[in-house]
């Protein structure tokens, strides 16, 4: 079974500390020399459109790595640069002016290469727009994380010569599995795993080899191996390597992808836990959000989510986890989870929920014990149909855990959710709301600090869901009167419509016979101003939709 359906939406409304591609092909910055600081960065690149260069020139551009400075003097390089710095790559430090000038200058003074310093502390990178000189700029160049600077700052105070290379890898992209995290009960067996390979050279190649080696918690080793018959010169392709693997035991699976065309390699794991579903890496956490002028102009509404697959088996979830950088913000606000079953036939034009079913509710009100960053929070989950403590999930389907927030001019930064890892996945990975739904994600896909824990009590009864749509609500938001247009295919002798609350507290229900195709009208009037869901039960089944409350 293979759910790859990687769906890529970008927002222009969000800044992501994340490094993404850069150019029409992969490219690594690595430090050569010294040994003591020698390896491949984690760096932000020349993002999105407006640069005047948009790849490599060869297959590796490499330097001394050097302090640059203007006029002033100055390493900020928002000036005129006296020096020259031919055949050199440049260390600037980020601020003043925009990133492409700091380029542009060190272009003009003979500089192959830049690297910007980033200026807040901390491993945090920033992906650098074009600006006003993109266009002219035509060198490559990387934003590095404070703490890395700092390493190559030392070396260069202690006096030792630095080379540096920014180069194209002959393989990236390796994707093979689901989640980071998965449950044991609910293991999927990988048919395919697949990497990115690319001739760097200037002839074809043939008879290309790639393979991926996997070793289970216990060492034991297995390889899958796949071959390309030929690779134009400068070009990549991704390649589907067959696996049919099925992890077992508990505990981390490490991969290694390799391939003929040079002795580079990519490594990554994934575990299998007890009863957890989680995306991010579970270390090295920094912080993903929006601008505050792009938060306002959503209507202060931020959202994020991670899609999870279940096993054959399928079966329950209890309560779900997030995290913030910047909880203390939100004393007393209220954080809502939505678990929605998603279609079988997605098609990634999805600009709201609408077509999702809700399988899953949940509240958490910020206390003074969330408020340390990177706190995991949890909150536990209730079946919205049932009013259950657990909520049943299908076998074999994709969820989606959200950690929705709507919020006001009262507090103007939006919510900073918690990250760690960017792992390319066979399943569509993380979600964002804010002007609307964006399938996909920042781009980079960071993976949010967003679990949830696979349940140990089956509830006595379960009520089956009906996933096609029977009814929908209108106006949404409501000031009084709510309209719920009934279509069903076939009569419901007798129907059953409740109003509950997100505590899960049932506030009205009404019941109905003989229905089909009908209007039935709710006066909601003397319901405080926030958000409810409707739920709709007949012999058939049962399904729940949220509306807002003005």
């Amino acid at each position: 079974m293979k759910f790859y359906t990687k769906l890529a939406s970008l927002c222009a409304l969000f800044f992501a500390f994340t490094a993404q591609a850069q150019f029409t092909h992969p490219m690594l910055f690595e430090v050569n020399s010294p040994s003591s600081i020698a390896r491949s960065y984690t760096y932000g690149p020349q993002s999105g459109a407006g640069w005047g260069i948009t790849a490599l020139p060869s297959a590796s551009v490499s330097g001394p790595l050097v302090w640059a400075y203007d006029i002033t003097p100055d390493s900020l390089v928002c000036d005129t640069i006296t020096n020259t710095y031919a055949g050199q790559i440049v260390l600037i430090r980020r601020g003043t002016c925009n990133f492409s000038l700091k380029m542009y200058y060190a272009q003009q003074a003979g500089a192959i290469g830049c690297v910007i310093c980033n200026n807040n502390g901390g491993s945090d990178v920033i992906n650098m727009a074009a600006g006003t000189n993109g266009a002219q700029v035509t060198i490559p160049a990387v934003s590095l994380s404070s703490q890395d600077c700092d390493l190559i700052a030392a070396e260069l105070s202690a006096g030792n010569s630095i080379t540096a290379t920014f180069r194209k890898p002959s393989i990236s992209s390796g994707i093979g599995f689901y989640g980071f995290e998965t449950p044991q009960s609910n293991i999927q067996t990988i048919d395919s795993m697949y990497v990115s390979i690319t001739n760097v050279g200037t002839t074809t190649q043939t008879n290309i080899s790639s393979s991926v080696q996997i070793t289970d918690p216990n060492g034991n080793t297995t390889s899958y191996p796949a071959s390309t018959a030929s690779l134009q010169a400068d070009s990549t392709v991704q390649v589907s390597i067959p696996t049919n693997f099925t992890a077992n035991a508990t505990g981390t699976y490490n991969m290694v992808y390799r391939t003929s065309l040079s002795s580079d390699s990519i490594t990554s794991s994934f575990s299998i836990s007890s009863n957890r579903w989680g995306l991010d890496r579970q270390n090295n956490y920094t912080w993903i959000g929006v601008t505050d002028a792009g938060y306002a102009t959503a209507g202060y509404r931020f959202d994020m989510g991670n899609c999870y697959l279940t096993g054959p088996a399928g079966g329950y979830v209890n309560d779900a986890q997030f995290s913030l950088f910047n909880g203390g913000l939100y004393m007393g606000q209220v954080f809502q989870a939505r678990l929605y079953l998603l279609p079988q036939n997605l098609t990634g034009g999805e600009t709201d929920y609408s077509t999702f079913t809700l399988a899953g509710i949940g509240i958490d009100t910020i206390d003074a014990a969330d408020t340390t960053p990177y706190t995991i929070i949890n909150v536990d989950l209730l079946d919205p149909n049932t009013l259950f403590d657990s909520v049943p999930l299908l076998a074999n389907r994709q969820y989606l855990m959200v950690m929705y927030y709507q919020g006001d001019s009262n507090i103007i930064q939006g919510p900073r959710f918690s990250y760690s890892g960017n792992d390319e996945l066979l399943s569509l990975g993380s979600t964002v709301f804010t002007d609307r739904l964006y399938l996909g994600g920042f781009t980079g896909d960071p993976h949010p600090v967003i679990r949830m824990t696979f349940g140990t009590t089956t509830p006595t009864a379960v009520t089956p869901l009906v996933e096609n749509t029977i009814f929908n609500v209108y106006p949404n938001p409501v000031s009084d009167l709510l309209n719920i247009d009934l279509s069903f295919e076939e009569v419901a002798e007798n129907a059953t419509i409740s109003i509950i609350d997100v505590n899960g507290r049932m506030l009205q229900e009404l019941e109905y016979s003989q229905l089909k195709q009908q209007t039935v009208q709710l006066n909601t009037s003397a319901l405080s101003a926030g958000y409810y869901f409707v739920r709709v039960q007949t012999e058939k089944g049962i399904q729940t939709k949220e509306f807002v409350k003005k």
